[in-house]
């Protein structure tokens, strides 16, 4: 009985299975074939047409002959001489025989072989050229004279070397055949030439098809790749799809347990000692970064499946920045940080923007400068910059970063492991979500930090509509020898503060961002 391994079916999956191997497999024999066909009849016709070309030759040498035997015709020492002559200016010519009829025969009249001369000799060539009164062409491996033994001997048989035989009446003055040219040819230059065609079609056919088996050698490793690939995308999405349902069914008790704790710390049902409500102040904080990740990580795996929905609305920036600090602020002062918004002197153009995501990403950002700042402060600016964009800047006085932590900021679950950063809290997800936020919005995101002096982070969104009575220099206030201190860098001096009723500053630091032609106002 057949194993199960032989069933149809089995063959049926395996060629599902491996399909475009076997596509590939086919594909490249048929141009291999192909390859291989075309150049044996490229060969073919190559032969042909030197074989032709040879018998045409030979055909030119006699009708020539034929043109200056006129007034030669019953003198065998005149033709005798006149085939030497051509014998001796084509050296090609390797047998000349002059051929005149004796009723059913021919004898030969005159010769390059002498000792022929005399000799009858009958050939059904002979007979088909007199009697049709045409030149006859043809190849053979004999090159002796017609008036020896036509048989080819073992020497010419193992040379395989050929020769352009012709055969042409010759006529008199009146226009009549008297004589038969029997010439034959040498192919010896011609043959050498077909040998070294031959052998350089052969070299590249070879390397042609070498070069198919290393190909096919190849497309098979990378179409294994291919389905490697294949499957791994396939287990990336079931682990997304995993993730998602993890998370949104987290997100219903989570959202139970911190409510509860909630009403716990708020005394509603019932006074409660110092020490439970430390410990369930505790839980809460811990219930929030837990709710935080599940959030963080429904939204990832929406963001990377597409399927985050963006309801695009004309608003004014300043509103969503003002919800973000006042959700902040506790947040803030906890760190004895202070968080605060810098409005711009006029009212800035709207950004076509989804409100709840914007806020998203500036609660992201804001949320990860509160963490990484011991102390000072975080503050929000916004401004119109060179470029007629709306720009928000958040500028803190953190740990900041180097150039190699900056490269790596936006990466998916990258985070900074340093000494200063080992007991922050984070799982890398919320600034790889605000950057992929950000970019939906059609809006750029840039960061410009110092080590141990601070981190600038720029959000830049196309403005709707450029307000009319708006100007660069008006918003900056540029009066001779100062000017307001609406640099975003005035942090990261060492004595540069500003006050709540804005003072005017002299000598602003400039900027050192890697990308000023994003960030104008550096």
């Amino acid at each position: 009985m057949a194993s199960s391994n032989d069933s149809p079916s089995s063959r049926r999956r395996f060629i599902q299975q491996n399909w475009q191997i076997i596509y590939a497999l086919v594909l490249i024999l048929f141009v291999s074939v192909i390859v291989t066909a075309n150049t044996l009849f490229v060969i073919g016709n190559f032969r042909n047409i030197i074989e032709v070309g040879l018998q045409q030759t030979a055909l030119t040498m006699g009708k020539m002959f034929d043109v200056l035997n006129v007034g030669a015709d019953n003198n065998p020492s005149v033709l005798q001489e006149r085939s030497q002559k051509i014998a001796t200016a084509l050296p090609e010519i390797v047998s000349l025989d002059i051929l005149a009829k004796d009723g059913a025969d021919f004898f030969v009249v005159a010769s390059l072989y002498e000792a022929g001369i005399g000799r009858l000799t009958r050939d059904e060539k002979n007979i088909q050229a007199w009697n049709d009164n045409k030149s006859l062409t043809y190849l053979t491996i004999n090159p002796r004279s017609v008036s020896t033994n036509p048989k080819p001997t073992s020497d010419e048989i193992q040379s395989n070397q050929r020769f352009g035989g012709v055969i042409v009446p010759l006529h008199n003055e009146d226009g009549q055949i008297s004589h038969l040219l029997s010439a034959k040819i040498s192919s010896t230059a011609t043959d050498s030439l077909v040998r070294s065609g031959l052998f350089w079609s052969y070299a590249w056919l070879t390397m042609t098809l070498l070069m198919v088996m290393l190909i096919l050698i190849l497309n098979t490793r990378l179409l294994k790749y291919v389905r490697l690939q294949k499957r791994l995308r396939e287990a990336d999405k079931v682990k997304d799809d995993f993730i998602a349902m993890a998370a949104s069914e987290l997100q219903a008790p989570l959202t139970a347990i911190r409510s509860n704790l909630s009403l716990l710390l708020e005394d509603a049902f019932g006074q409660i000692d110092k020490k439970p409500r430390e410990i369930i102040g505790v839980t809460r904080s811990l219930t929030d970064r837990l709710e935080t990740l599940v959030n963080d990580l429904l939204c990832a795996s929406r963001l990377e499946q597409d399927h985050v929905e963006f309801n695009p609305k004309n608003i004014d920036a300043e509103n969503i920045i003002e919800e973000v600090i006042e959700q902040l602020q506790q947040q803030a002062k906890n760190k004895s940080l202070q968080l605060k918004y810098r409005r711009p002197n006029h009212k800035l153009p709207q950004i076509c923007v989804d409100p709840q995501h914007l806020k998203q990403a500036l609660i992201n950002i804001c949320s990860n400068a509160i963490k990484f700042t011991p102390s000072g402060e975080i503050i929000i600016t916004s401004l119109i910059n060179d470029s007629q964009r709306v720009e928000i800047k958040i500028i803190d006085t953190g740990i900041g970063l180097n150039e190699q932590q900056q490269a790596n900021l936006f990466t998916k679950l990258h985070r900074i492991k340093t000494e200063q950063t080992q007991d922050i809290p984070g799982a890398g997800l919320g600034l790889w979500i605000t950057k992929r936020l950000v970019e939906k919005m059609n809006g750029k995101i840039f960061v410009d930090s110092i080590e141990n002096v601070g981190v600038q982070v720029s959000l830049i969104f196309p403005a709707v509509k450029l307000l009319s009575n708006w100007s660069i220099e008006e918003e900056l206030k540029i009066t001779p020898g100062k000017q307001r201190a609406r640099k975003p860098n005035y942090l990261f001096g060492s004595a540069l503060k500003l006050d709540e009723d804005e003072k005017l500053i002299n000598n602003v630091p400039k900027q050192t961002n890697a990308d000023n032609s994003n960030n104008p106002d550096h």
